[in-house]
């Protein structure tokens, strides 16, 4: 519950200052880490803290990897973007795309909005 309650606290503190920042908002969308029980786990792989975490990892993973997180159950990457990040209409596109290529350059495309 107190893990829960982190996460809570972390979206609430980065809604506040997206308010706050305004245009500035997407920088700081990608540079802030999200806490240590938020972190995306990459299968056989790294803990992902953020979007640019996010776009780095997918260069480097292996095909095993990547289907792991996009064909199982639906696409993990989409729904750590939506629920954890908050970026709901970017999960959307995500969960579309079925490439590493197409899904690094969604985010790419994002972060220079």
């Amino acid at each position: 519950m107190a893990s829960l309650n982190r996460v809570l606290d972390f979206v609430e503190e980065k809604m506040a200052v997206q308010k706050a920042m305004g245009k500035t908002k997407k920088v700081v969308k990608h540079l802030t880490n999200v806490p240590e029980e938020a972190y995306f786990w990459v299968y056989n792989g790294s803990a992902l803290r953020n979007l640019k975490d996010l776009q780095k990892a997918l260069k480097g993973m292996t095909k095993e990897q990547f289907e792991y997180h996009t064909k199982r159950n639906g696409n993990d990457f989409a729904c750590w973007v939506k629920d954890t990040l908050g970026e709901k209409a970017l999960a959307s596109k995500i969960a579309k795309l079925k490439s590493k290529k197409g899904i690094q350059n969604a985010i790419e495309k994002f972060l220079k909005k």
